[in-house]
């Protein structure tokens, strides 16, 4: 059920023009970002309700705050988005499109702020599931 729903979020990414990315499907927009910040992959990434637990907005905003400065302290590019519930049940995660990072970087965040799944796409630009538990 939670993998489900995982696979049904829209990853919307705040960049000009905003757009969504969706597990399985390619995305031209991603691919001209890969052009712009000269890189071949990404990954969508949140802090928010570790291991899908609901959890303060305190808490998730701090820690949202330290995913953002981790990725900058690595001088890595990202821009913010939001992982939103197609069926609206859910409220929306603050999240982030870290761009350039490889499978095991993004995996190690993932598991860092202790989610249970993270968004990545390779040189493809078609978002995978990747399961961290």
């Amino acid at each position: 059920e939670t993998v489900a729903a995982y696979k049904a979020t829209n990853y919307r990414v705040f960049s000009d023009p905003q757009f969504d990315i969706n597990i399985g499907q390619p995305s031209k927009l991603l691919g001209r970002l890969y052009e712009v910040y000269g890189c071949a992959s990404a990954a969508f990434i949140t802090a928010w309700n570790p291991s899908s637990v609901p959890t303060s907005t305190d808490a998730n905003a701090a820690a949202q705050a330290r995913l953002q400065e981790e990725l900058g302290s690595r001088s890595t590019p990202f821009i913010d988005g939001i992982g939103e519930d197609a069926t609206g049940q859910w409220p929306g995660e603050p999240s982030v499109l870290a761009l350039g990072l490889s499978l095991d970087t993004a995996k190690n965040y993932g598991v860092q702020f202790e989610q249970n799944a993270i968004v990545w796409a390779g040189t493809d630009a078609c978002p995978q599931l990747i399961l961290l538990c």
